[in-house]
């Protein structure tokens, strides 16, 4: 069995929002990219998600994102925006 990784679609466009609400806000974000695998002769792909980390306060908050629009926390269903992704923020760096 021979599993192909390709790299996902560029996303610098949300991993610069996301950079900039974090140096704003006094925390720092290091990112890890997605990518495909695909096993060989078959129909069957897995997607890696691209992952933030965002550490605030000696506290991580880990978020996923597949494209330019949508970020998820990584314990949620349902999508946040940048807007929320910085009040979480700053509620954790006043505590």
């Amino acid at each position: 069995m021979v599993i192909i990784t390709k790299a996902m679609n560029d996303v610098s466009i949300l991993k610069n929002k996301i950079s900039n609400v974090c140096r704003f806000n006094g925390a720092t974000a290091d990112f890890k990219d997605g990518f495909y695998m695909t096993l060989k002769k078959t129909n069957i792909t897995c997607y890696e998600p691209f992952k933030c980390f965002i550490t605030v306060k000696n506290r991580i908050i880990v978020c996923l994102f597949y494209d330019n629009e949508t970020l998820f926390l990584f314990d949620t269903d349902s999508p946040i925006s940048i807007a929320q992704l910085k009040t979480i923020i700053n509620t954790l760096r006043k505590q």
